[in-house]
């Protein structure tokens, strides 16, 4: 069993309608649906069991339509 977090600018989410966590065998990804302004951040997935923890971070630019 492991334990799967993420982070949105430090702060963590929880996974909805708009934050999807998808597992699959031993890869999850982070998947943000209809992205807006607002999602225009840095994200941390954090995965962890009792052999320790794993993470991966990415930042995502959202420019505004027509800019």
């Amino acid at each position: 069993m492991f334990c799967l977090n993420r982070y949105k600018d430090g702060e963590e989410i929880e996974s909805d309608d708009h934050f999807i966590t998808e597992v699959r065998g031993n890869f999850a990804s982070l998947i943000i649906k209809d992205v807006v302004i607002d999602d225009d951040a840095e994200y941390v997935v954090k995965a962890s069991n009792e052999a320790g923890e794993v993470s991966s971070k990415g930042e995502l630019f959202v420019n505004p339509s027509g800019q």
